[in-house]
């Protein structure tokens, strides 16, 4: 019972640990585009800005814990990868969507190239930390060969990777439409 405890504990520091370096790497990142963002009104939101910090820390730690864990890969493999779909779906689609369709609009050309930067600590920073936090930064990846299932021919992955794209942009026109 009191081994479980301490695991529990154990998990529970790293979860705060995690969530603290998340926060750091999040404001540092920002710094790259401080004094940068237009100063436009807006209505407030449902949450206080400290409790969305706090609400996007918490997802965002609890999304790459779940990756991190569930992951067959180890070490510098998992960490570069994960940090690059971790930027790619974090950053990269978000200002690409940006660029489109405010550069013309309220982001200048200062602010754009900065808002691409604004990512990257968390993303290779906090993201490889994580890896290391949890455990996974050694070791011999899981074997995939072991099972045959979950191995996938290159044509197979590039039919499902375009299906969801096309369903991205799908749902993305669609909200936008009803919104």
């Amino acid at each position: 019972m009191r081994a479980r405890a301490i695991s529990i504990f154990g998990w529970i520091f790293r979860f705060i640990v995690l969530v603290v370096l998340f926060n750091v790497f999040f404001i540092g990142g920002s710094q790259a585009v401080s004094g940068l963002i237009p100063n436009i009104k807006s209505e407030p939101g449902l949450v206080s800005a400290v409790t969305g910090i706090l609400v996007i820390s918490i997802l965002n730690t609890l999304l790459v814990m779940g990756l991190v864990l569930s992951s067959r890969w180890r070490g510098w493999k998992l960490a570069l990868g994960l940090s690059f779909a971790y930027y790619g779906a974090v950053t990269f689609i978000m200002q690409i969507e940006t660029w489109y369709f405010l550069t013309n609009i309220t982001v200048g050309a200062q602010l754009l190239p900065r808002l691409f930067i604004m990512g990257i600590p968390a993303a290779f920073l906090f993201v490889p930390l994580g890896v290391w936090v949890l455990g996974k930064s050694r070791g011999k990846d899981d074997e995939i060969a072991s099972n045959p299932a979950l191995i996938m021919p290159v044509k197979q992955w590039a039919l499902k990777l375009a299906f969801i794209a096309m369903a991205y942009l799908a749902l993305y026109w669609s909200a936008g439409y009803f919104a």
